[in-house]
């Protein structure tokens, strides 16, 4: 049997104006998907916004008892933010740096 696995890819910038479509994005992924990607690959900037979905998105997908990955690299200014906010310990190049690095999520 294989997996079903759902890819987003959000462009750009993503934040407060975007984050609610890629919320409801994400919980239609949840309904359907084994396993739910959120690919990096093209997004330039975000806001708090989007932290909020990642932590939001990783904690549903725990409870429904599905996989969510980050992948693809992560912008300099993305990782920069993160690191600013202080929502990882070190800027990430990679999608699955941020996910073993983001503050408050390792021991949840």
């Amino acid at each position: 049997m294989s997996e079903n696995i759902k890819v987003l890819s959000p462009e750009g910038v993503v934040g407060i104006e975007s984050c609610n479509e890629l919320r409801v994005q994400l919980l239609q992924a949840f309904d359907t998907a084994d396993t739910v990607l959120l690919n990096f690959g093209h997004i330039e900037r975000v806001d708090l916004s989007f932290v909020q979905v990642i932590y939001s998105a990783v904690r549903e997908a725990r409870i429904r008892g599905i996989g969510f990955r980050l992948n693809g690299e992560v912008s300099k200014e993305v990782g920069e933010y993160l690191l600013a906010g202080g929502f990882c310990k070190e800027a990430p190049t990679q999608a699955r740096e941020l996910e073993n690095n983001l503050v408050e999520l390792q021991d949840t």
